[in-house]
Order: structure tokens, then C-alpha cells, then sequence
């Protein structure tokens, strides 16, 4: 894990270019479980209201694009960190920007880093983002 001067955890975030989850749409079509397991991930980082659109995200460590925190169990307590966020937490940002998101863990900072990583070819954060929403 990489601190900033704030004691925010730091990463990049960027997205996995998946068909957009909105989890009203998922009930009956889920096994009770896989809608049990996808509340509890993201559990601890933001509130999974039923009519929000999540992004399949990648989270890792700035200098180490690798560092997939969702299957690497990279946070302080060794959970997993969520690999879906609400669509609405990015509405406004770009490429390169910054959001806050209050965890379990503490604050982590994470910086909108598209072009960088993983699917970068697609573009930026924003367009990416358009384009699925």
C-alpha cells in the first residue's frame, strides 16, 4: 500500500470495459449467493443502492499496475477491495482527476488513470465511461 501525505491510501483506478451492472436488473437472474457476494464486496467501501449503475473497475498501486486489488487482497485488514463502483462517484471527472472514497480502511485516494493501464486503447476514463453509459 502507498500513503499520502493525508494517510489516504493511493491508487489508480481504471475501467474494465464490461457492460455496466445495475443490480434491480440482477435479482431472479442471480443465484441468491452471487447477489450476497457482490454486496459484500464492495461492503465497507461505498452503499450499494439497488437502482445505481456500477463500473467494473480496476484498483492498484501507482507504480505497479499489476496490483489488482480486488484479487490480490491488497487492503490493510487483507480483504479484497471491490472491483465494482457506483457510476455516479466519477460523473464530472476526467482523466487524470482524483475521487475520495471513504472505506473501512480509511480514505483512499484514487486517481483516473485509464490511458496508463489496462485498456488504455480504448481512451480516456471519460470516454470510456460514455461510451458504456
Amino acid at each position: 500500500m502507498k500513503y499520502n501525505e493525508k494517510n489516504q491510501i493511493v491508487g489508480d483506478i481504471f475501467i474494465i470495459p464490461n457492460h455496466p451492472l445495475k443490480l434491480s436488473s440482477q435479482k431472479g437472474y442471480w443465484e441468491p449467493r452471487q447477489y450476497e457476494n457482490f454486496h459484500k464486496s464492495v461492503h465497507g467501501v461505498v452503499d450499494c443502492p439497488e437502482d445505481d449503475t456500477y463500473l467494473e473497475v480496476w484498483c492498484c498501486t501507482p507504480d505497479n499496475p499489476n496490483s489488482n486489488w480486488q484479487c490480490h487482497y491488497e487492503m490493510p485488514d487483507g480483504r479484497n477491495f471491490t472491483n465494482y463502483l457506483p457510476a455516479k462517484l466519477f460523473e464530472g471527472k476526467k482523466e487524470g482527476d482524483k475521487v475520495v472514497i471513504s472505506t473501512a480502511w480509511g480514505e483512499v485516494e484514487l486517481t483516473l488513470n485509464q490511458l496508463n493501464h489496462r485498456y488504455g486503447r480504448f481512451g480516456t476514463f471519460e470516454a470510456v465511461m460514455e461510451r458504456l453509459l
